[in-house]
């Protein structure tokens, strides 16, 4: 027999600048993904690991032990049928990153996998290109506060993936320095006629929004109007988290860098973000897991 559908997952994803929640449900494919929790918990880690000494501070630890015990509850009080805990580039690059993650595992019964830059790149990467399948070729881009993980896809395929240490918490957003030539160069690799530049998040859904979309024409004088106003009236003025009133600068900038590097007319904002992604695979992985073993007892049986 087939395995029950819709299964339900959850993920808990820490980056940078904030640690989320998500519980779906969904089937075979991503289309079929559907949210019932969302949870965001604002924490600048990324201020921590690029903007201080290098390593979580001890604040921040506790922070995100209380925050994944919260988690860890709901998650528990739901009974999904997987979940799994994940971190991108503040745990990736902080000196005590790996000691955090085995202090917290002790602590709150959370097990955290550190993600590679490439492997979160290729998640992304494919829950995306699942949504644009007419498009002869796409780049994704999932610019976050530590990295700016890049896909290029044809063929609904993932065909190379790129992570770059250029994002919206680092002091360093100002268009310059080496990670920013590699990244212009990796993209000027990757022009297509007709493709499609794909951004994801939160963040580009709620900056299309307030531009109007994101064309250079829309993003430029967007990002003057901010740039002349302090994080606190961006928040005020057009209803931003204060977390994310404070990275829309960087943010809009990287917006512009990337239309200007890919040749793109405009960016396209895809459905969801890592969190989705990471649900993604864990439904597919879940019901090919169930699918072995329902043929293991009908072997068994014959």
């Amino acid at each position: 027999s087939s395995p029950p559908v819709p299964l339900r997952v959850a993920v808990i994803d820490i980056g940078s600048n904030a640690a989320r929640l998500l519980l779906a449900r969904g089937g075979v494919g991503e289309e079929d993904l559907a949210v019932e929790i969302f949870a965001r918990v604002p924490m600048p880690l990324g201020a921590d690991v690029f903007g201080g000494d290098g390593g979580i501070s001890q604040l921040s630890v506790n922070q995100l032990g209380l925050t994944a015990l919260g988690f860890r509850a709901i998650i528990m009080g739901q009974e999904p049928d997987a979940w799994g805990a994940y971190a991108t580039a503040a745990l990736r690059e902080a000196g005590n990153g790996k000691a955090t993650v085995n202090y917290l595992r002790r602590r709150t019964g959370v097990a955290i996998r550190i993600l590679s830059g490439r492997e979160e790149a290729q998640i992304v990467g494919r829950y995306v290109s699942a949504q644009f399948p007419n498009a002869p070729s796409l780049i994704c881009a999932d610019i976050g506060g530590g990295t700016s993980d890049l896909v290029f896809a044809q063929g609904g395929r993932v065909r190379a993936s790129a992570s770059f240490r250029v994002g919206t918490a680092r002091a360093d957003a100002e268009r310059q320095g080496r990670e920013f030539a590699r990244m212009k160069k990796w993209l000027a690799g990757k022009r297509q006629s007709g493709g499609v530049v794909a951004v994801v998040g939160r963040a580009a859904e709620q900056a299309a929004e307030l531009c109007g979309g994101l064309s250079l024409r829309k993003i430029r004088p967007w990002r003057r109007r901010i740039a002349a106003l302090s994080p606190r009236v961006v928040a005020s003025r057009y209803g931003m988290e204060p977390d994310r009133a404070e990275s829309a600068l960087a943010a809009a900038s990287l917006y512009e860098f990337l239309l200007e590097c890919s040749g793109a007319n405009k960016l396209q904002v895809a459905r969801g973000g890592l969190p989705q992604a990471l649900a993604a695979e864990m439904l597919r992985e879940e019901i090919k897991k169930r699918a072995r073993k329902a043929g293991k007892k009908r072997s068994a049986k014959k």
